[in-house]
Order: C-alpha cells, then sequence, then structure tokens
C-alpha cells in the first residue's frame, strides 16, 4: 500500500478553521510549500504564527518553500526539472513517510495552484495524492501534466 498525502490551501479560511480540518482528516505533519511563507491578506497564516498555532495543536510544521515554492522564473514545469526541486522532492518524501502530511499553500483550488504540480510528481512516485475539499470531503489526485514525454 502506497503513502498517501494530502494537500490543502487556505484562501478565505481562518487559521482556526484551517488547522480543525487539518486535524478532521488526522494530519499530525504540515508541509509548508510557499517560497513567501507570509499572508499579506491573513496575517494569521505567516510562518511564525501559523508554526505556533499548528504545533500548539500537535501537528509539526516543515517549510520547504525554497526548494518546492512556485513563482519560477520560466514557470513551475520548467523548475521541475531542476536539481533543486529534485532535492526538495526528496526532502518531501523523507517527510511524508514519517507520518500522515499535508502540503499547504495559499490557493484553495490545487488546479490553480503549484500543488498540482507536486501532487503529479509524488504520484509518479507512486504516493497516493488526495486534495482537502473541506472536514469531510478530500479527493484523489489523478496527474494533469504530461512534462516528460
Amino acid at each position: 500500500m502506497s503513502v498517501t498525502v494530502y494537500t490543502y490551501g487556505y484562501a478565505g479560511l481562518t487559521a482556526n478553521d484551517f488547522i480543525n480540518q487539518l486535524q478532521a482528516h488526522t494530519i499530525r505533519q504540515l508541509i509548508d510549500v510557499r517560497r513567501f511563507p507570509n499572508s499579506k491578506t491573513n496575517p494569521d497564516f505567516n510562518q511564525g504564527i501559523i508554526r505556533k498555532l499548528v504545533e500548539e495543536r500537535g501537528i509539526s510544521y516543515f517549510w520547504l518553500g525554497e526548494s518546492l515554492g512556485g513563482y519560477r522564473d520560466g514557470g513551475y514545469p520548467v523548475y521541475m526539472k531542476s536539481p533543486a526541486f529534485s532535492s526538495g522532492i526528496s526532502d518531501l518524501i523523507r517527510l511524508i513517510q514519517s507520518q500522515r502530511s499535508a502540503i499547504f499553500c495559499l490557493e484553495r483550488k490545487y488546479t490553480q495552484c503549484h500543488r498540482r504540480f507536486i501532487a503529479d510528481e509524488l504520484v509518479r512516485q507512486n504516493f497516493h495524492v488526495k486534495h482537502i475539499i473541506d472536514a469531510q470531503t478530500s479527493i484523489d489526485h489523478v496527474i494533469q501534466t504530461d512534462l516528460f514525454h
């Protein structure tokens, strides 16, 4: 059986609702894939604050935005071919194999976020990826990009 990893976006949510929904999916580890881990629109999601809030609820926090964050010159699909991305994916895999994890960013719709590219790569490497929609609902990821063919 493959390891399952979740993805989630916080846009439009309070920090409390975000964390409650993570807990509803029994997430034990939150992995921030924002290249710039602060929020102009919701300061509760600034790195230091969200880290403190999730850790107070027993959820570990890690930041992999340097290697897996979005906003890349040439676009994210081009960046995915780089050694830095490969290193970031290796780090992510080590983390998600240790406990039930979710990667997160701002955008609620994963189809409008670089999380879809990370999810594609994880599925290619035989991980089961689910996108959290709300406290009761998650959907399976289906590869959407064909970068190498």
